[in-house]
């Protein structure tokens, strides 16, 4: 039995106007009765008291959820989760630096699929890798694209023994930001989409602050824009420019430019109309150390 016939799916228009989770689900009450678990995942009782969902290390896949969505709008993921092994942030930094060079590909990790019906997968919507021995709240935040109704929440251990101690999807505007983590608030381990090259990562200052190191090239993940629409882009950071990209509805680029040059204790910014024919957009940063990145419309 799929684990997402028991969480089962939830009414996402009235979650809205209540302004609760779309999905909460929490696997650390006592072990006791309950649903059938597919192979591999069994519900454990941790020395450190409570209780979690253990994904074994053989276990290809696992859909947590399936859970209504509504296009346009932009969600916030949370898992608050762990691995079983020596090869994590705690024990050797490397863990995070390789995890981010192969993209997450060996990791113990988490992703969205998006559907246009429960049976048809009509596009991926990103995610992450769990990386800490310890708990850590991973978060993903990601728009729905037109046309999807459902959103499944899927795991997959590989041959990592993996603990999922809760699992929370909402809403989220992000501060009317357009574009996802525009100021990686969500901590180190939470890329919601950024990609850097080479020797770039997300780290955290001593200020406390999360900062986005790109190396050459590294990128943001791809934000929706109308063509003929205004728009705002205002960077912080220092050292560095962002080139800007377009894309059209079959993602092929159309266009790109010089998009903003990065000095320290300042804020940059530009306002543009996206080119025809554009719907979405990406950022590409060379040589930046990135504090924050927001995009948002203007009043017409």
């Amino acid at each position: 039995m799929n684990l997402r016939c028991w969480i089962g799916l939830l009414s996402v228009a009235s979650a809205l106007a209540r302004g609760a989770p779309l999905l909460t689900r929490d696997f650390t009450a006592a072990v006791g009765e309950g649903p059938e678990l597919p192979a591999g995942v069994t519900r454990v009782v941790l020395p450190e008291n409570g209780a979690c969902l253990e994904l074994g290390a053989k276990v290809a896949a696992t859909d947590l959820a399936t859970v209504e969505v509504v296009p346009g709008t932009k969600c916030r993921l949370i898992l608050r989760a762990r691995v079983q092994g020596a090869f994590t942030v705690e024990q050797n930094d490397r863990a995070h630096i390789e995890a981010v060079q192969r993209r997450g590909r060996g990791e113990s990790a988490y992703e969205v699929q998006f559907h246009e019906t429960d049976a048809v997968p009509a596009s991926a919507g990103g995610g992450g890798f769990f990386l800490t021995r310890d708990w850590y709240d991973y978060v993903h935040v990601f728009r729905v694209p037109p046309g999807v109704r459902q959103a499944t929440i899927r795991l997959k251990p590989r041959g990592h023994v993996t603990q999922i101690a809760r699992v929370t999807l909402m809403a989220d505007d992000e501060d009317g930001a357009i574009n996802n983590n525009p100021d990686f608030r969500y901590g180190e381990l939470n890329y919601c989409g950024w990609a850097p090259q080479r020797d770039g990562r997300i780290f955290l200052r001593p200020d406390g602050r999360c900062v986005f190191r790109s190396g050459y090239g590294g990128s943001s993940p791809a934000f929706p824009l109308t063509a003929g629409r205004r728009y705002r882009m205002c960077g912080q950071g220092e050292g560095g420019h962002l080139n800007i990209h377009y894309y059209d509805a079959d993602g092929k680029s159309i266009a790109s430019r010089f998009l903003l040059r990065l000095s320290a204790g300042m804020e940059a910014a530009a306002e543009l109309t996206p080119p025809e024919d554009c719907v979405s957009a990406r950022v590409v940063a060379y040589g930046a150390l990135l504090e924050s990145f927001k995009v948002t419309a203007l009043a017409d």
